[in-house]
């Protein structure tokens, strides 16, 4: 027994350790950290198993140039180690709100980044700072960007704008062709782009006739079309979703308006003071009826309440 464990011993003093080895994958990992190109050239030299190491790489590890970027054929994301690193003519898309001067300050052409911005604004302080005119890639309009603009004749609004702040034109009393309290102002034709009509954006325009709603809006802002009191006919577009209060409080002139069924509930004063309006009719989906909505309607002969509806608040009718 003695013999045996001493030989047992003798053997175990003499095995030689097994070298480790890394797999193809492992390979990957530990590249992450070389600092050259060259070493992941020579990286690939090393094994089969380390050949096209860098075609698995979705990102960039090191700093790429024009003649390394060939290299990484499966780059999806670029990483950028340094300000002077190259972009490839990529650029940098912010998709949050910013407004115009933000735009304008990352427009200098030494700038190493390109920025792409997808959603400015123009502002109240813009248009102070760079003029009336609204550029093309300008999506919103911010509120009272263009209120009391005493001296201001005319605006253009190109069709990538999409949504017009609340009292944007308000009182703006030499402009026949924008908006709030805008007296003379008899016909609107809005863009197709324009999704939503913010609060008081029209009301008190009393001149206003005829206004073309594009086929795509979804909402109405409180009180958008309060007292405009020349206002004969309105077709509400079946993408409307939203129609705030006081929409059409005191539009004199309406003698019919059809809701589409888009249209779920109806707000307190939306109709208050229509005078003049003869017949309702309500979507098949309408639930709900606001307090004081059709308030004041001498005029009305008929209403048809669909089975839908669940609840009529006070003073409705």
């Amino acid at each position: 027994m003695f013999i045996t464990a001493l030989y047992l011993l003798k053997t175990k003093l003499t095995v030689k350790p097994k070298m480790v080895t890394l797999c193809s994958y492992h390979g990957m990992i530990v590249s992450k950290y070389l600092k050259t190109i060259r070493d992941f050239i020579i990286l690939e030299f090393v094994c089969k198993k380390f050949y096209c190491n860098m075609k698995k790489f979705h990102y960039n590890p090191i700093p790429l140039n024009h003649k390394t970027i060939f290299n990484f054929p499966h780059v999806e994301t670029l990483h950028l180690f340094n300000v002077k690193d190259e972009t490839f003519g990529n650029g940098i898309i912010i998709i949050f709100n910013v407004g115009y001067t933000t735009v304008d300050m990352n427009k200098n052409k030494n700038f190493i980044f390109i920025y792409i911005f997808k959603n400015v604004t123009f502002t109240k302080n813009d248009r102070k700072k760079f003029g009336n005119a609204i550029l093309k890639y300008v999506k919103k309009i911010g509120d009272h960007c263009f209120g009391k603009c005493k001296n201001m004749n005319s605006v253009e609004i190109s069709f990538c704008v999409t949504l017009i702040g609340g009292f944007c034109f308000m009182s703006s009393h030499c402009i026949f062709t924008i908006f709030y309290r805008c007296k003379k102002l008899s016909t609107i034709y809005l863009p197709p782009h324009i999704l939503s009509i913010s609060n008081c954006c029209f009301s008190k325009c009393s001149g206003l006739i005829n206004i073309t709603t594009p086929l795509h809006v979804k909402s109405f802002g409180h009180f958008s079309l309060g007292e405009c009191t020349s206002l004969s006919h309105l077709d509400l577009p079946t993408s409307v979703l939203n129609i705030g209060n006081f929409c059409f409080f005191a539009c004199c002139s309406p003698s019919d308006i059809n809701i589409p069924s888009s249209v779920t509930s109806i707000g307190h004063n939306r109709f208050h003071c229509c005078t003049n309006l003869t017949s309702v009719i309500l979507s098949s989906q309408t639930t709900s009826i606001e307090h004081d909505c059709f308030y004041k309607f001498s005029t009305l002969n008929s209403i048809i309440l669909p089975m839908s509806v669940t609840s009529i608040a006070e003073y409705c009718f």
